[in-house]
């Protein structure tokens, strides 16, 4: 019987042969075509960015198939390879996920919303410029048709019928900030730059551009950062970091606490790449024991004593 007992706690640990509870969420399928033991499932929002700590490790059998229950007490994006997912307490999917975004597929509970995130666009890529694809002969002509695709994009949105309100107010914000990505990212992919010689030349061209286009981009930044909860998108973090970085008088929009913190981090977080001596590590440890966003803290903290690990004089 205490073999059984035993049993029986490992496959929960494991979240094998479990159902999705009111505050889980289980997938079960395959990811064959990792071709690994073990994949790796990351958070996607703010807290996944500050750290790794909260990497969930997919138990894989050799067939590739897999069952996992993740606890949830509120609706979270994930990272698994290039695919995003959506996962609401409750949620219970057949999944086959693929390396490739546009081949994975998803069965039952939760799988309209994860679907439509199939479609989802890549920020390093421009975003609807899709890595210069989509530039025409000027902006205006490129402006024309990426309107036209994200109107397309919020059509599918709304042709959905089993997804939450939630949801739908989030991936808005996707939306809104894949647009302004696709409107700056066409300075990189057209050919406005191609005669700078210096350094200076370049910055004039960037800056004399982003003011000729603020009047689209400052209303679309003024939406994606009325709300803390828009910054679990990614895109909506990527756009709102960026523009943080330019001229307040060329891309004005408001800066919560969170957001301001969150761009801090990116860059004291870098400082965790050297080699971690004591010093160092009180520094860092003193910085994060101060951060106001108690998960912001937790996990750079974590961060901290991870890396730590290594640190002259532990053991």
């Amino acid at each position: 019987m205490r073999k059984n007992l035993m049993m029986m706690v490992a496959l929960l640990l494991l979240g094998i042969g479990a159902c999705a509870g009111p505050k889980s969420a289980r997938l079960h399928g395959s990811l064959k075509e990792f071709g690994s033991n073990n994949v790796k499932m990351e958070l996607a929002g703010a807290v996944g960015d500050v750290s790794d700590i909260n990497v969930i490790r997919i138990p894989v059998n050799d067939d590739g198939t897999f069952d996992l229950v993740v606890p949830l007490e509120k609706p979270t994006y994930f990272q698994i390879g290039r695919n995003t997912l959506y996962l609401s307490p409750g949620d219970d999917m057949e999944v086959n996920l693929g390396t490739s975004q546009p081949q994975s597929w998803f069965k039952g509970k939760g799988e309209e919303a994860n679907n439509y995130l199939k479609g989802r666009l890549f920020p390093k890529a421009g975003s609807f410029m899709e890595a210069g694809r989509n530039v025409k002969e000027n902006f205006e002509q490129t402006k024309k048709l990426i309107d036209g695709m994200a109107q397309k994009r919020i059509e599918e949105l709304k042709a959905l019928n089993n997804v939450s309100k939630e949801f739908r107010e989030m991936e808005m914000m996707r939306i809104k900030a894949d647009l302004a990505n696709s409107y700056m990212a066409y300075l990189w992919y057209s050919d406005l730059l191609k005669d700078c010689k210096t350094r200076e030349e370049g910055e004039k061209v960037a800056n004399d551009f982003n003011k000729s286009i603020r009047e689209y981009i400052n209303p679309l930044l003024k939406e994606i950062s009325a709300k803390d909860k828009y910054l679990e998108v990614a895109v909506v973090r990527d756009v709102l970091s960026s523009c943080n970085e330019i001229d307040p008088s060329i891309f004005d929009f408001p800066k919560s606490q969170r957001l301001k913190e969150l761009n801090e981090i990116y860059g004291v977080g870098e400082r965790m790449d050297e080699e971690m001596t004591k010093s160092l590590y009180d520094e860092l440890y003193a910085y994060g024991s101060k951060l106001k966003n108690a998960d912001f803290k937790q996990a750079f903290l974590g961060r901290l004593e991870k890396r730590a690990k290594l640190m002259e004089g532990r053991p």
